[in-house]
């Protein structure tokens, strides 16, 4: 599978690596296991608990 960014999109990641050309991922950053949820403060990313929306039960 292969994802191409819109031309939008990919305008905006030019932007991004022009102004941090140094930027990257830390190789200390774990993989996230997928699918998962943004914990209660917005930030944290929790394990998916299908639990969480039994509208799509």
């Amino acid at each position: 599978m292969r994802f191409t960014p819109s031309a939008e999109l990919q305008q905006a990641i030019d932007e991004v690596k022009q102004q941090c050309p140094d930027l990257s991922v830390s190789p200390e950053c774990q993989p996230l296991k997928w699918p998962a949820h943004v914990g209660d403060d917005g930030i944290t990313i929790v394990e998916y608990d299908r639990k969480r929306y039994p509208e799509y039960s």
